[in-house]
Protein backbone atom coordinates (compact mmCIF):
# COMPACT_ATOMS: atom_id res chain seq x y z
CA UNK A 1 0.00 0.00 0.00
CA UNK A 2 0.96 3.36 -1.14
CA UNK A 3 1.67 5.78 1.74
CA UNK A 4 2.70 9.55 1.99
CA UNK A 5 4.24 11.61 4.84
CA UNK A 6 1.36 13.82 6.44
CA UNK A 7 3.87 15.94 8.00
CA UNK A 8 8.09 16.25 8.44
CA UNK A 9 8.41 15.15 12.00
CA UNK A 10 6.85 11.51 10.72
CA UNK A 11 3.00 9.90 10.83
CA UNK A 12 2.14 8.58 7.88
CA UNK A 13 -1.44 7.98 6.26
CA UNK A 14 -2.89 5.73 3.63
CA UNK A 15 -2.70 7.17 0.85
CA UNK A 16 -6.31 6.70 -0.48
CA UNK A 17 -7.74 7.97 3.53
CA UNK A 18 -5.70 10.97 2.22
CA UNK A 19 -8.02 14.29 1.58
CA UNK A 20 -7.51 15.05 -2.28
CA UNK A 21 -6.25 19.07 -2.42
CA UNK A 22 -6.23 20.56 -5.79
CA UNK A 23 -2.83 21.73 -6.41
CA UNK A 24 -1.30 24.01 -8.58
CA UNK A 25 -0.64 21.51 -11.74
CA UNK A 26 -4.73 20.60 -11.17
CA UNK A 27 -5.85 24.47 -11.79
CA UNK A 28 -3.06 25.19 -14.20
CA UNK A 29 -2.97 22.01 -16.31
CA UNK A 30 -6.66 21.06 -16.07
CA UNK A 31 -8.91 20.45 -19.22
CA UNK A 32 -11.68 22.34 -19.67
CA UNK A 33 -14.21 19.79 -19.25
CA UNK A 34 -12.45 17.55 -16.82
CA UNK A 35 -14.91 17.85 -13.77
CA UNK A 36 -13.61 20.26 -10.64
CA UNK A 37 -11.41 19.00 -7.87
CA UNK A 38 -13.63 17.35 -4.63
CA UNK A 39 -13.27 20.39 -2.76
CA UNK A 40 -15.10 23.78 -4.06
CA UNK A 41 -11.97 25.90 -2.92
CA UNK A 42 -8.10 24.01 -2.70
CA UNK A 43 -6.18 23.36 -0.19
CA UNK A 44 -2.87 25.57 0.71
CA UNK A 45 0.14 24.37 2.56
CA UNK A 46 1.87 26.46 4.65
CA UNK A 47 5.00 25.61 6.59
CA UNK A 48 5.44 26.45 10.35
CA UNK A 49 8.76 27.22 10.83
CA UNK A 50 8.84 25.83 14.81
CA UNK A 51 7.95 22.38 14.13
CA UNK A 52 8.90 21.92 10.54
CA UNK A 53 5.48 20.43 9.89
CA UNK A 54 3.24 21.69 7.77
CA UNK A 55 -0.24 22.93 8.38
CA UNK A 56 -2.85 23.17 5.96
CA UNK A 57 -5.71 26.79 5.62
CA UNK A 58 -8.08 27.82 3.20
CA UNK A 59 -6.65 30.57 0.61
CA UNK A 60 -7.68 34.21 0.89
CA UNK A 61 -9.61 33.85 -2.42
CA UNK A 62 -11.85 30.85 -3.48
CA UNK A 63 -10.59 29.64 -6.55
CA UNK A 64 -13.38 28.82 -9.11
CA UNK A 65 -14.89 25.67 -10.16
CA UNK A 66 -15.89 24.06 -13.57
CA UNK A 67 -19.08 22.44 -13.63
CA UNK A 68 -18.77 19.11 -16.11
CA UNK A 69 -20.07 19.71 -19.30
CA UNK A 70 -22.26 16.65 -19.87
CA UNK A 71 -23.42 14.98 -16.34
CA UNK A 72 -23.22 11.60 -17.83
CA UNK A 73 -19.86 11.25 -19.45
CA UNK A 74 -17.82 14.20 -18.18
CA UNK A 75 -16.17 14.50 -21.57
CA UNK A 76 -16.08 18.21 -22.57
CA UNK A 77 -18.92 19.73 -25.55
CA UNK A 78 -17.61 20.30 -29.26
CA UNK A 79 -18.53 24.19 -28.87
CA UNK A 80 -16.05 23.76 -25.85
CA UNK A 81 -12.93 22.30 -27.51
CA UNK A 82 -14.28 24.87 -30.62
CA UNK A 83 -13.99 27.53 -27.98
CA UNK A 84 -10.20 26.19 -27.08
CA UNK A 85 -9.05 25.73 -30.02
CA UNK A 86 -10.14 28.75 -31.16
CA UNK A 87 -8.65 30.74 -27.93
CA UNK A 88 -5.40 29.06 -28.60
CA UNK A 89 -5.26 29.69 -32.28
CA UNK A 90 -6.21 33.90 -31.18
CA UNK A 91 -3.38 33.37 -28.29
CA UNK A 92 -0.92 31.79 -31.10
CA UNK A 93 -1.54 34.90 -33.74
CA UNK A 94 -1.53 37.85 -31.19
CA UNK A 95 2.04 36.14 -30.03
CA UNK A 96 3.49 36.02 -33.76
CA UNK A 97 1.85 39.94 -34.37
CA UNK A 98 3.57 40.70 -31.53
CA UNK A 99 6.90 38.42 -32.21
CA UNK A 100 6.87 40.81 -36.19
CA UNK A 101 6.95 43.94 -34.20
CA UNK A 102 9.62 43.16 -31.59
CA UNK A 103 11.66 41.97 -35.05
CA UNK A 104 9.98 45.42 -36.74
CA UNK A 105 11.67 47.53 -34.05
CA UNK A 106 15.05 45.90 -33.85
CA UNK A 107 15.36 46.36 -37.25
CA UNK A 108 14.66 50.27 -37.11
CA UNK A 109 16.76 49.93 -34.20
CA UNK A 110 19.64 48.30 -36.35
CA UNK A 111 19.02 50.25 -39.11
CA UNK A 112 19.80 53.35 -36.87
CA UNK A 113 22.71 51.77 -35.07
CA UNK A 114 24.48 51.00 -38.42
CA UNK A 115 23.65 54.32 -39.92
CA UNK A 116 25.51 55.72 -36.97
CA UNK A 117 28.49 53.32 -37.02
CA UNK A 118 28.71 54.01 -40.69
CA UNK A 119 28.87 57.85 -40.23
CA UNK A 120 31.88 57.67 -37.63
CA UNK A 121 33.70 55.68 -40.03
CA UNK A 122 33.42 57.84 -42.52
CA UNK A 123 34.40 60.83 -40.65
CA UNK A 124 36.86 59.29 -39.46
CA UNK A 125 38.06 58.04 -42.85
CA UNK A 126 37.92 61.08 -44.47
CA UNK A 127 40.04 62.87 -41.12
CA UNK A 128 42.46 59.99 -42.09
CA UNK A 129 42.85 61.04 -45.38
CA UNK A 130 43.51 64.75 -44.77
CA UNK A 131 46.19 64.21 -42.23
CA UNK A 132 47.27 61.62 -44.72
CA UNK A 133 46.49 63.89 -47.52
CA UNK A 134 49.32 67.01 -46.69
CA UNK A 135 52.01 64.19 -46.03
CA UNK A 136 51.47 62.89 -49.52
CA UNK A 137 51.35 66.15 -51.18
CA UNK A 138 54.53 66.95 -49.62
CA UNK A 139 56.23 63.44 -50.56
CA UNK A 140 54.62 64.01 -54.31
CA UNK A 141 55.64 67.43 -54.91
CA UNK A 142 59.49 66.06 -53.46
CA UNK A 143 59.24 62.90 -55.99
CA UNK A 144 58.56 65.50 -58.99
CA UNK A 145 61.16 68.00 -58.00
CA UNK A 146 63.82 64.62 -58.15
CA UNK A 147 62.16 63.84 -61.90
CA UNK A 148 62.75 66.59 -62.81
CA UNK A 149 66.01 67.08 -61.85
CA UNK A 150 66.90 63.39 -63.25
CA UNK A 151 65.11 65.02 -66.53
CA UNK A 152 67.46 67.97 -66.71
CA UNK A 153 70.54 65.24 -66.09
CA UNK A 154 69.30 63.00 -68.74
CA UNK A 155 69.20 66.23 -71.15
CA UNK A 156 72.35 67.12 -70.41
CA UNK A 157 74.51 63.57 -70.11
CA UNK A 158 72.50 63.30 -73.88
CA UNK A 159 74.53 66.27 -74.63
CA UNK A 160 77.75 65.55 -73.52
CA UNK A 161 77.36 62.23 -75.09
CA UNK A 162 76.97 64.35 -78.06
CA UNK A 163 79.70 66.82 -77.65
CA UNK A 164 82.29 63.63 -76.35
CA UNK A 165 80.86 62.18 -80.03
CA UNK A 166 82.11 65.11 -82.43
CA UNK A 167 85.51 65.30 -80.05
CA UNK A 168 86.14 61.39 -80.39
CA UNK A 169 85.16 61.67 -84.35
CA UNK A 170 87.45 64.76 -84.63
CA UNK A 171 90.21 63.42 -82.77
CA UNK A 172 90.02 60.28 -85.21
CA UNK A 173 89.86 62.18 -88.68
CA UNK A 174 93.49 64.37 -88.47
CA UNK A 175 95.18 60.59 -87.65
CA UNK A 176 94.22 58.89 -90.48
CA UNK A 177 95.46 61.67 -92.21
Amino acid sequence: METRSASAKGGTVPASQEPRSATKDDTMFKHPGEPAANRETPVQETPTSETGSISYSEPAIPVPTVEPTTAESGMPTREMLNQSAQNLVDDINSKRKRDAALLTDFKKALEVQVGNSCGLLESSMYKTYETTGELMQEKLQELFAVLDRVAKLETELKQFRQALGMLYTDVQVPQKQ
